[in-house]
């Protein structure tokens, strides 16, 4: 199953996972833009750039995040420069909305508002909601406007691609070629149908049949006659094989698939699902493939030119942290929480 990348700067998980705070100083964490970083912008940024840390880096304990070095920064430092760098990337947003001449609309008003309903909805009605924003030490207020840059990315996403961006189809083939794959495989599973392991036993069997199927495509026997055998149901629905960039499958899969030359065929390689045994095609044998991706590969290279544009704004925007006042923020309590 494919897994569609989504630009998505400002997120709301943190709320959601229910990842909270105390804090009782209200005095500022700095500006962006001279514009002052509220307590409440610095708490929501902090939460979401911990919960981030934590998921990227599968932390399970304050001394495993205490260890960890990103960009040279260890521990609560890390987590303090991913705050800090998203709230100035959620400041550039609003800049470059207002240099675009754009303006908030009604029905952005609205779209805001029914999303903040499902949120309340989610946590339990208003009286939940409220609570989790006061421990969280953001009002309502703050959400809102936090929320409200949700929208104003993507209509900066829409301005730039209708008024700006000029993607040719040139473009898109040579991106098709260079960032995407095609493949056909064999999966011997080591999971069941709910995603539970097998046991050891049953694994070794596995590996056992894969590497039985393996030897007999060294020897000779053509790879497409064991596909028959594979145990990955979705084949039957992509007959001319898996055509994906990066990022949409298992790690194990996708680095296995692109190291191919077209016509090869893998190694035993392991991965979430199971044993895969792998051999790439030629993307270009049939036109329909390039004309079947060309719209997502299009919101990519869109994707990546709003990207650079908001990483040259952002670099012109002067940021004032408040490094004592962030060092004091109670990340401890919110890993506990």
């Amino acid at each position: 199953m494919k897994i569609k990348k989504i630009a998505a700067v400002i997120l709301c998980a943190a709320l959601v996972a229910g990842l909270l705070c105390s804090c009782v100083d209200t005095s500022d964490y700095g500006s962006v833009g001279g514009v002052p970083i509220s307590k409440g912008d610095f708490s929501y940024y902090a939460t979401y750039a911990l919960s981030s840390i934590i998921n990227e880096n599968q932390i399970a304990s304050t001394d495993a995040l205490e260890a960890l070095e990103i960009d040279g920064k260890k521990g609560f430092d890390a987590v303090i420069e991913r705050t800090y760098r998203e709230i100035a990337t959620a400041r550039t947003i609003e800049l470059l909305f207002d240099e675009a001449g754009l303006t908030v609309t009604g029905a952005d008003e609205e779209n805001v508002d029914a999303y903040i309903q499902q949120i309340v909805t989610g946590v339990g009605g208003q009286s939940a909601f409220q609570s989790q924003l006061s421990s969280m030490g953001i009002t309502q207020q703050d959400f809102r406007r936090i929320q409200m840059r949700t929208i104003k990315y993507s209509r900066l996403y829409d301005y730039y691609t209708q008024n700006e961006f000029d993607i040719t189809d040139e473009q898109m083939k040579e991106r098709f070629l260079s960032d995407y794959v095609r493949v056909k495989h064999v999966l011997i599973k080591t999971r069941d149908d709910n995603y539970v392991p097998l046991s050891d036993e049953e694994i070794a069997d596995a590996r056992a049949r894969a590497e039985s199927i393996l030897e007999a495509i060294e020897a000779g026997t053509p790879f497409e006659d064991f596909l028959s055998v594979s145990e990955d149901p979705g084949m039957e629905n992509y007959p001319d094989g898996y055509i994906f960039t990066y990022g949409q499958m298992d790690e194990s899969f996708e680095t296995a698939a692109f190291a191919l030359q077209v016509g090869e065929v893998s190694g035993l390689v392991e991965g979430f699902y199971g044993f895969h045994i792998i051999k790439k095609y030629d993307l270009m044998e049939k036109e329909s493939f390039f004309e079947d991706e060309k719209s997502m590969i299009y919101m990519d290279i869109a994707q990546d030119l709003l990207d650079e544009k908001l990483q040259e704004r952002l670099a012109q925007v002067p940021l004032e942290r408040n490094d004592r006042k962030a060092a004091k923020f109670d990340f401890r309590k919110l890993m506990q929480s």
